[in-house]
């Protein structure tokens, strides 16, 4: 009879299998017991993240499902339901870039809980957690920048946006980088996403899981206007809808599923939160504020002012 390293032996269809790989016909199979029907909780205590010198954190107890999974069908396991947000978005500052739809005059002021609900629709198309978004969203838009600070990153990001918009009509003839630094390819838009990037999510939505990235109630607005432009910071609500992509891509890259749908753990959107950002140590510090913000969130010590289920 054939055994396995640990001592048990190998099973075959009728039940035990023989050294000759013929089934032993004189025992049925051993089958496994069947799984419990509750999970039992993580414990509190530091649970690796597989890369070094990485800050480690502890888990919650699981809650149930149905307490964080009120939009999505993929959510996120080890924390409690976070608050909602319905005070005023301090950052950025609050002149976006916007093609109206046909039902809408073109404001010149956007409400936050329009914005907010434009976060959730986002994420609920491309089934990824409200919270990673929220979360992403308030690291790249500082809470804590002083006016200055937020005039100055929206300059810079609308010229970006507008190199971007130019190369688009001359042709390529902008240079992607020069002297090492981003021009054409820069990080622009509230979800400050690099073209590339932007660009390969947007791909990878359509081509791999035949969603286009844009639903056509968001893709096509006042006079039949094709807001799909693949330019980030060309419109804010486009530009949420490519970051909710991005986030669907990570989510599926780190989990090795495409379409993945289930629960994630903590290490998972960490590490979701830290690709957003690259790699590297900078990556690494994102990641671990990003989880603070989520963990603070969840303790109801700071809340995600983009978060408003």
């Amino acid at each position: 009879m054939a055994e396995l390293p640990n001592g048990e032996e190998l099973q075959g269809p009728g039940g035990p299998q023989l050294a000759g790989k013929a089934p032993s016909l004189g025992r049925p199979p051993v089958m496994a017991p069947p799984a419990p029907a509750d999970r039992p909780p993580l414990l509190e205590q530091p649970i690796s993240t597989g890369e070094p010198k990485v800050k480690q954190y502890g888990y919650k107890p699981i809650v149930p499902e149905k307490q964080f999974l009120p939009a999505t069908k993929t959510g996120i396991v080890g924390i409690g339901k976070i608050k909602s947000h319905t005070g005023a978005i301090p950052s950025p500052l609050k002149l976006w870039w916007y093609v109206p739809e046909n039902n809408e005059w073109a404001d010149i002021i956007i409400p936050d809980e329009k914005i907010r609900s434009w976060i959730k629709s986002a994420a609920e198309y491309q089934d990824v957690p409200l919270e990673i978004m929220a979360v992403i969203l308030q690291q790249e838009n500082g809470a804590n920048a002083t006016g200055a600070q937020k005039f100055i990153q929206f300059g810079e990001r609308t010229v970006t946006t507008g190199l971007q918009v130019a190369d688009e009509w001359l042709f390529d003839l902008v240079p992607d980088r020069a002297f090492g630094v981003a021009v054409a390819d820069g990080s622009s838009g509230i979800a400050n996403l690099q073209r590339p990037t932007l660009r390969d999510a947007a791909s990878y939505s359509e081509k791999s899981l035949k969603r286009p990235p844009l639903p056509d109630d968001v893709r096509y607005r006042i006079f039949g206007w094709d807001q799909d432009t693949r330019i980030s910071g060309d419109d804010v609500k486009a530009d949420l809808y490519y970051q909710a992509a991005h986030i669907r891509q990570l989510i599926d890259r780190i989990t090795g599923v495409p379409g993945y749908v289930g629960n994630l753990t903590l290490d998972q959107v960490r590490s979701v939160i830290r690709s957003y950002n690259g790699s590297g140590k900078k990556a690494n510090k994102y990641a671990d504020d990003g989880m603070k913000k989520l963990l603070d969130a969840a303790d109801g010590r700071s809340p995600l002012y983009f978060y408003q289920p």
